[in-house]
């Protein structure tokens, strides 16, 4: 899994405490990374900042794009604040 996403040039895991940005513009903080228990796929524990919401996603996801009518070439899912 890594190893193909890091060959596509997403280089930078989440971690623990980091801010960041949804391609929708929302800011959001890792809170964990941790494994699926049924399937042992990593994933990323995260909240909104200005929410209450708190969601896991699959890391494979966190990484990917988003291609849809306003992104037809596709944008990255997240990418790190300041980056």
């Amino acid at each position: 899994l890594m190893s193909d996403q890091m060959a596509n040039g997403m280089t930078g895991l989440p971690s623990a405490g980091e801010v960041w940005v949804h391609y929708t513009g929302r800011e959001y903080q890792v809170v964990a990374t941790c494994r699926c228990e049924r399937t042992g796929c990593p994933q990323v524990v995260y909240r909104e900042l200005r929410g209450q919401g708190v969601w896991v996603r699959p890391l494979e996801e966190w990484l990917g794009t988003v291609r849809d009518s306003g992104h037809p070439e596709g944008v990255r899912r997240f990418v790190r604040k300041g980056a």
